[in-house]
């Protein structure tokens, strides 16, 4: 099992199906299927078995599906896609497949620990970080045809050493096609979740569905299909609940079929980074042709909002509050994210007030004190309410380290400002002395 120490025991292997492979506990099951712990005697490690219920043992369309979700995931090989091992019947004539045993908690768990109101920003970029690996495999798997169709928090498994699974590819299918057995029979205790399917609709799960999906016959579903599903996931990682909600199935379908879905920054009561929320929303859009149109361009899109800081605390200041004091010790750098700020010293041989300049979204402030760990030289007031990513010396010590020389030349390229800075005062200092004494004769 994972965790365990590897060990080995030199011997010649078993053939028959019930020597090496011994059958043990359920790990999950669903309408038609159960997967199950194993142990192959051979390799000495505990596999995942996947097979389906008693009473679906013997259906050949069902026996049919799973022999293609063995086929399609078996050929999907990539670090976010559990390896399948074998196909074949047991001694019952039951069939199963053998895969990697999985020990963690799924997306949906992880998001649960904590509490929507108290989530902070390291937690919410590591969930990010999971998402961009369930990205990778999906993109993937688009690169060799498949589409997914059931993407959602709980099919991806977080291994205990940060391993990322997307999980449960029993209705993906390939997009130039649709699958031999493209049935589903799930029973009624999974009506809330699983989509109950009728001759010539497409399979999933409602929460997470896309609007394509339910609508006919899944003909023209394709790559955008699990972009919107990715959308869903990335809203559930934002808001902690799922896209769609509804009272009743009746009114989900209804919201299915539009993509009836609130923004994510009007779903709760808690302040969300409007950059993540847009790109959610984007993914939802109930048009294939308006959201992103690949798995490739949405990454990009998050990747891009955590390059330009979206990992940082964002902080709020009111108009007329003070963000940084002169003359105070610098342990912490701005980039502002919306509003104006003022930067200006007090520092003059009159004692008045001079503006240096003012500052909008995207300019950085109060790095040069940090880096030099000197005292503020400047004041910043915002003028409006403004919204200030807050980089500690903590943050720009742990970049400075990963880049060593890059580091160098930052501290040293602020030292150079802070001299020119205190040049500059000086000759002001120096013109106010010389009118002083003109002025005088």
């Amino acid at each position: 099992m994972e965790g365990d120490k590897v060990r080995v025991d030199p011997k010649h292997p078993k053939l028959e199906l019930d020597k090496r492979l011994s059958f043990g506990g359920e790990i999950d099951s669903g309408g038609v299927g159960i997967i199950r712990k194993a142990f192959d005697s051979n390799l000495l490690r505990t596999v995942a078995v996947k097979m389906l219920l008693p009473e679906h043992a013997q259906d050949e369309s069902l026996r049919g599906r799973l022999v293609e979700e063995a086929q399609i995931t078996s050929q999907l090989k990539h670090p976010h896609i559990v390896a399948v091992h074998e196909l074949a019947n047991d001694r019952y004539d039951e069939l199963f497949f053998s895969m990697d045993f999985v020990e963690g908690k799924t997306l949906t768990d992880i998001l649960e620990e904590t509490e929507l109101a108290e989530r902070t920003n390291k937690q919410l970029f590591e969930h990010l970080q999971i998402f961009l690996k369930v990205c990778d495999a999906v993109a993937y798997a688009h690169s060799r045809g498949i589409i997914h169709r059931d993407l959602k928090p709980s099919n991806v498994m977080v291994g205990k050493f940060g391993a990322v699974y997307v999980l449960d590819w029993g209705i993906a299918r390939k997009k130039d096609k649709h699958r031999l057995f493209d049935l589903d029979t799930a029973d009624g205790k999974k009506a809330q979740e699983r989509y109950r399917i009728k001759a010539g609709q497409s399979p999933g799960t409602w929460k997470y569905m896309a609007p394509e999906q339910a609508a006919h016959d899944g003909g023209e579903l394709d790559e955008r299909t699990d972009v919107f599903q990715l959308g869903g996931v990335l809203y559930q990682i934002l808001t902690h609940e799922p896209p769609y909600e509804a009272e009743s199935l009746v009114e989900l379908v209804e919201h299915v079929l539009e993509a009836r879905i609130k923004p994510p920054e009007q779903r709760v009561e808690a302040r969300m980074p409007l950059r993540l929320c847009q790109i959610a929303t984007r993914t939802l859009r109930c048009a294939q042709d308006e959201r992103y149109q690949s798995v490739l361009e949405l990454e990009e899109e998050v990747e891009r909002y955590i390059r330009t800081g979206g990992q940082f605390e964002t902080t709020r200041f009111e108009q007329g509050a003070l963000i940084v004091r002169e003359g105070e010790p610098g342990q912490e750098a701005y980039i502002i994210v919306e509003g104006r700020c003022s930067v200006y010293t007090e520092r003059t041989p009159t004692g008045e007030r001079k503006v240096f300049r003012e500052m909008g979204a995207g300019e950085v402030f109060g790095e040069t004190a940090v880096l030099t760990d000197d005292l503020r030289t400047a004041t910043v007031e915002a003028l409006e309410p403004t919204d200030v990513m807050v980089i500690t010396e903590e943050d720009f010590s742990k970049g400075c380290e990963s880049e060593a020389w890059i580091g160098t030349f930052l501290k040293v390229l602020a030292g150079r400002f802070k001299e020119k800075d205190q040049q500059v005062m000086d000759l002001e200092q120096e013109l106010a002395d010389l009118k002083s004494r003109l002025a005088k004769k």
